[in-house]
């Protein structure tokens, strides 16, 4: 039932959220356990493993539904926690530098991230959503509709220009370039300590 232009919002704000989630994340939490070894062996591993154990969990259980609301709510509030540092150095460092690289710009991600980070139910997901709309000048929220029901979430980002399906390759490159400007300064963090 979706139109072009919610498929396309959709679509980008999903991107922004698993760069933190599917990427940036579980770099973080093999670089802490890195930094921790025993017996010689790191922990890098069975870091980015557990962290992605515990965002699978809240991907199949944290919906906010009548079945699995009482069920789903621990693995949901665990996955915010691990995701409170990842989430943030993504927003202000990681996508802002990425944007940079693609010729994006670098201050008005951090202007929107600054701004709108917080306009939305999870304490995580609007910080790389907001970064996002502010490099592509486009405006996440509004309204939206979830399993049959409309909602008015809070808007993240100006609405510079509408969305386009142009917009869904811009939101691949900076996820790309994210990666990549996550695993230099992971890596880079690692020698230096």
């Amino acid at each position: 039932e979706m139109d072009e232009i919610q498929v396309v919002r959709s679509t980008m704000e999903t991107i922004a959220e698993n760069s933190v989630d599917g990427i940036i994340a579980p770099m973080f939490y093999a670089f802490v356990g890195s930094l921790i070894s025993i017996g010689g062996v790191s922990l890098a591993l069975p870091f980015a493993m557990g962290y992605k154990a515990v965002n699978t969990l809240d991907s199949m259980l944290g919906y906010k539904n009548e079945k699995y609301i009482d069920f789903g709510m621990v693995s949901a509030k665990i996955d915010d926690f691990f995701n409170l540092i990842p989430a943030r150095i993504s927003g202000l460092i990681i996508i802002p530098i990425a944007t940079s690289i693609l010729g994006m710009g670098f201050k008005n991600p951090i202007k929107i991230f600054l701004r709108d980070r917080k306009n939305h139910a999870s304490p995580n997901s609007g910080h790389p959503e907001a970064a996002f709309a502010g490099a592509i000048g486009v405006q996440f929220g509004g309204k939206t509709k979830y399993f049959g029901k409309y909602f008015n979430k809070p808007t993240i980002g100006d609405k510079i220009k509408e969305f386009e399906a142009e917009d869904i390759k811009k939101s691949y490159k900076i996820m790309f370039t994210t990666s990549l400007v996550g695993i230099i300064l992971f890596s880079t963090l690692i020698q230096i300590i």
